[in-house]
This record gives structure tokens, sequence and C-alpha cells, in this order.
């Protein structure tokens, strides 16, 4: 008998579901889905806030205004992924910058770096009128140029910028000694035969993200500027085949100012594209072992869908169909009309960071962001179709 009841209480008290232990940030977020492994896709009940439970594979979908993203992930990859939307833009503010320069030898112009932009001045004193500036801690950089061009003295000011504010540099004489140099070796063996020549960007970016030009280069390399008082350096190598189908990017930050780089160019990477309304993407095979994933978008009309595919998700597949969603709440219609022109853009990401700092980074809003010492590489493929 007491065997009988123990039964009757063991089937009456079922075991505990296992814990949610994927958890999705996706504020702003307009719509958003999930689906573990190969099973149905769901809908949350809260689509910019929502857990899950996963062992492997798992896909999210986040839709933001026109665009959509698929993540294609494995719980080794994230278990908290945060695919938030951007935010909007924030309005630009106006503040003022009054500068001299006058006392560099040599100096006949100024420019002035803060956060992405910059300012340039026919003058050695004035004052700059910034418009598109942002609020909140940053590097204002001011430069003293010679007839060239050529940056001769530097200086940085730390500042928390606010609407209206005002703000003073001025150089002294040896500041020309904040002016140091850098240099990316010859990397044109490194462009495949036929394509046009390759060039580097080089940036120096500050302690709070200011990023200054250093000089823009061709496949033979040479020195850039940088700055004593920077963080780090930043070189964008990139090479084209001239028709705007294939391209191959490499990404470099330094440890300290004054850096030398040697690019890096991955191997040109080409995929197969079905023309589907949903198109497969073959060809995903790339055997490296700094090869991250897969980024893969469909653009249309006013509206993108785009996958992010880790490698650890395909595991041994070469091939990655994009979801149809359109029977899902919040993205109906979202897919090429017939007739409509499709572009689809194919990339493979390699890094010296792991699957989850690549996807961290991923997220960035700006190349300023890859860490101090890290590189990253890019290589590209673009193809057209027409809708079915």
């Amino acid at each position: 008998m007491l065997l009988v009841l123990t039964a009757l209480v063991l089937t009456a008290c079922p075991s505990p579901a296992p814990a949610k232990n994927v958890s999705v940030t996706a504020t702003g977020a307009d719509a958003a889905a999930y689906r573990v492994g190969s099973g149905s896709w769901q809908v949350p009940d809260d689509v910019t806030s929502f857990a899950f439970t996963a062992t492997g594979a798992y896909e999210v979908a986040v839709r933001c205004g026109d665009d959509t993203t698929v993540w294609s992930l494995t719980k080794a990859d994230t278990e908290t992924p945060d695919l938030s939307c951007p935010p909007a833009a924030a309005s630009p503010i106006a503040f003022d910058v009054t500068f001299d320069v006058t006392s560099v030898a040599g100096a006949v112009e100024a420019a002035l770096y803060y956060g992405d932009n910059a300012m340039t001045a026919g003058t050695t004193a004035g004052t700059f009128n910034v418009t598109d500036g942002s609020t909140g801690e940053q590097d204002l950089v001011l430069v003293a140029l010679d007839g060239s061009g050529t940056p001769i003295a530097a200086d940085m000011l730390t500042v928390n910028v606010t609407a209206g504010g005002s703000y003073s540099i001025t150089l002294a004489a040896g500041d020309t000694a904040n002016v140091i140099s850098g240099s990316i070796a010859d990397f044109s063996a490194q462009v495949p035969a036929g394509w046009p020549t390759a060039g580097a960007m080089m940036l120096t970016i500050t302690p709070k993200g200011t990023g200054v030009m250093g000089g823009i280069l061709g496949s033979s390399g040479g020195s850039f500027t940088s700055f004593a008082f920077s963080d780090h350096d930043l070189a964008f190598v990139m090479a084209s085949d001239g028709s705007g189908v294939q391209n191959l990017i490499h990404l470099a930050t330094s440890t300290t100012p004054g850096a030398s780089f040697t690019a890096d160019l991955p191997a040109p990477f080409s995929v197969t594209v079905s023309s589907d309304t949903f198109p497969t993407i073959s060809g995903l095979s790339v055997s490296d072992p700094q090869l991250r994933m897969y980024g893969i978008t469909m653009s249309w009309a006013t509206k993108t869908l785009s996958a992010m595919v880790s490698t650890g998700f395909l595991a041994s597949a070469t091939s990655y169909t994009l979801p149809d969603l359109t029977g899902l709440t919040g993205f109906t219609g979202f897919a090429p009309a017939s007739g409509d022109t499709v572009s689809v853009n194919s990339s493979a990401f390699y890094s010296s960071l792991t699957t989850s700092e690549m996807f961290d980074l991923s997220t960035e809003d700006s190349l300023f962001g890859l860490p101090a010492g890290e590189s990253a590489r890019i290589a590209g493929d673009r193809d057209t179709y027409t809708a079915p």
C-alpha cells in the first residue's frame, strides 16, 4: 500500500520546469520573437525584456522600425544578449571653444576635434562655434597646422560639455612635443591581383573616445600622426574589387599611441544566394581559427532583414536561410514584394576576440569601440536579385 501511495504522490507532483537561462534585453523594440533550436517561433508578452530556456542553439529576432535583426546563437555564445534598438539620436547642441595657437612656430591654422566631429579655422586665434556637439564628459583636442595642413602641435582638454557652454584651449610652444608618429607597414602584397589599390585610414583615439584623423595612406604604408596624450591608435585597412561586390577590411587597435601596425587583410569571401523571397546563403564554409560569425543583410525598398550567425550555431552546416517571420505579431508584411530588387550583403567576421566579445562588439555604434590591443577582420560579398 505504501508503494502505491508513493507512486500516486510522484505522479501528482511533476518535476519542476527547468529554469529560464537566457535573458534578452531589447529596449525600444517594436516587435520580438525567439525560438529554441529548430522549434516554433514564440512571441513574448513583453518584447523589450524576456527569458527562455535553452541548452544549445537559439534565435532571437528583434524589429526596430524598418530594420529586423535575427541573432542565431548558442548558450555558449551568450546567455544575456542585449539586443536593444539604437536610441534616438540626441539633438545636437551648440557650444564655443576659444582657441589660440599663435605661440606655435609655423602654425597658420587650427583644427578642433570633439567626439566624432571636427572643425577647421583658417586662422591661429579665434572661436570655434560648434553646432553639432553632444553633452557630457569628453575630450576636446586642439591641433595647430602648418601651411601644408600637417599637425605640428596639439593639446587636449577634458570637460563636461553643456549646451551653450564656453571653453578655452591655448597651445604653448612646447606642445609640439605632443605630436608623435606611428606607422603601418606595406600591405600591397595582401591586395588580390586585379583589385584597385587598397588604403588605410589611421586615427588616434583619446581616453574619452574622441577620434582624430592621423592620415590616409596607400597600400605601400607609411607614417601617420598620433598624439602623446592619446589612449591608442586605430588602423582601418580596406581593399575593394572595384565593382562594389567584394571587400576586405582589417581593423586593429594598439595599446599605446604612436604604434607600428601590420595589416592582415582576410582572403576574399564569396557565397551563393538563392533568389527566394527569403534567400538561402550557401558557402558558409570558411576554415579559419579566428572565424567567429557570419553577418547577412537583405535589403529591399526601405526595409532590411539581417542575421548574425555564430559559428557555434551553424556547427557543421554550410548554409543559412533567412527566416520568414511574417506570420508573427509585429512582423506582418516584413517581406519583399514580388518584383522588388533585393540586395544581400554577406560577411565573414574574424577576430582575436572570443565569440562572446565579438557579439558585444557587433552592437557598438562606432568603430572607436574596438578595445585597445585587439583586431577584427571582415570579408564581404554582395549579391542582388529580383524577388519572386
